[in-house]
C-alpha cells in the first residue's frame, strides 16, 4: 500500500512534497522490517537528501532522517559511516534542541550503539550512562525509554568487566520492568535474560539456571516455541546448564533449538547462529571425553 502511494504522490506532487516524504519514510521502515536493508538505505539516503535540500541540515525532520539512515547503515555493516553520521546528528540535535530533549537523547542512544559496533566500549559506556541519567531526570526512572537505556548500560558494564555494577543495575531494571510491565512482557523477559548472563559471569550458576528456566517457560507460553526470542532463551538455558556440568540436558536442548531455528528460518536463507554451533560442538567434545 505504501509503495504505490509513494510513487503516485512523487509523480503528482514532486519528490519533496510532504506527503511524498511521509510515504518514503514509512516505506523505508517497511523495507527494513522485511530485512531489505540495501533498499531501505537507498531510500533513506534519498529521503535525507530531499530533507536537506528542502529544509536544511538542522531541521528536525532532516535530523530524524539522518538518525534513521545511521541505523540502517549499521544494519548493512557500514559501521564507520553509521558512526560518523550518528555523531554529527547528535551534535546538531544538542545545538538545536538542547541536551535533554527526547530527540537528542534518542540520538545519544543511537550513537552509543554505533560506538559498541566499532568496539569503542569506554566511549559507549560514558555516553550511555550520561543518557541514562538524563532520561531518569526528564522521563522518570520507570519510563520504558529509561529502562531500555538502563539495559544498554548493563551491557556496556558487562563488556568492560564491571560485573558487580552490572548486576546491581540489571537487578534493579528487572524489578522495575516486572512492576511496570508484568512478568510476561517481552521486555521483562529480555531483562531477565541479561540478568542471567551477569549472574553467570559472577559465578552464581544455580540462580542463573533457575532464572533462565523461568524465562524459557514464559517465552514458550507467551511467544510460542519457535519465536526467535524463545530460541534465544533456550540457548541461554543451555549455556547455564553447561555451566553446571549438565552436559546431556544442555546438548539435547541445543540440538532441539538448532532444529527449530532451521525449520523457522531455513538453512539456506539464514545460516545457523555461530554461538549455537560452537556450544553444540563443545558439548559433544565433553561427551567424547566423558567429562
Amino acid at each position: 500500500m505504501i509503495a504505490p502511494l509513494y510513487r503516485a504522490w512523487g509523480d503528482r506532487l514532486g519528490p519533496t512534497a510532504r506527503p511524498t516524504l511521509w510515504a518514503a519514510k514509512h516505506l523505508a521502515v517497511a523495507l527494513g522490517d522485511l530485512g531489505w536493508w540495501r533498499e531501505a538505505v537507498a531510500l533513506e539516503r534519498e529521503l535525507h537528501d530531499h530533507y536537506v535540500a528542502t529544509y536544511g541540515d538542522d531541521h528536525p525532520d532532516t535530523l530524524t532522517a539522518a538518525n534513521n539512515l545511521a541505523i540502517d547503515l549499521a544494519e548493512l555493516g557500514e559501521y564507520e559511516l553509521a558512526g560518523a553520521l550518528a555523531e554529527d546528528t547528535l551534535a546538531r540535535r544538542r545545538r538545536v534542541l538542547g541536551e535533554d530533549h527526547t530527540a537528542t537523547l534518542t540520538s545519544a542512544r543511537n550513537l552509543a550503539a554505533r560506538l559498541r559496533e566499532l568496539g569503542e566500549h569506554e566511549r559507549a559506556r560514558a555516553l550511555a550512562e550520561d543518557t541514562l541519567a538524563r532520561l531518569r531526570r526528564v522521563l522518570g526512572d520507570d519510563h520504558p525509554d529509561t529502562l531500555i537505556a538502563a539495559g544498554s548500560v548493563v551491557y556496556d558494564l558487562t563488556e568492560l568487566g564491571e560485573y558487580e555494577r552490572a548486576r546491581a543495575l540489571a537487578e534493579d531494571t528487572l524489578a522495575r520492568r516486572r512492576r511496570v510491565l508484568g512478568e510476561d512482557h517481552p521486555a521483562t523477559m529480555d531483562s531477565a535474560y541479561y540478568f542471567t548472563r551477569v549472574l553467570a559471569l559472577l559465578g552464581e550458576h544455580e540462580r542463573a539456571r533457575t532464572l533462565a528456566e523461568e524465562v524459557l517457560t514464559r517465552a514458550r507460553r507467551v511467544l510460542g516455541n519457535d519465536h526467535p526470542d524463545t530460541l534465544a532463551a533456550a540457548y541461554n538455558l543451555a549455556r547455564r546448564l553447561a555451566d553446571l556440568g549438565e552436559y546431556e540436558r544442555a546438548r539435547a536442548l541445543t540440538e532441539d533449538t538448532l532444529t527449530r531455528h532451521r525449520q523457522v528460518f531455513g538453512a539456506d536463507d539464514d545460516p545457523d547462529p555461530q554461538e549455537f554451533v560452537e556450544l553444540l560442538q563443545w558439548l559433544e567434545e565433553q561427551a567424547d571425553t566423558g567429562s
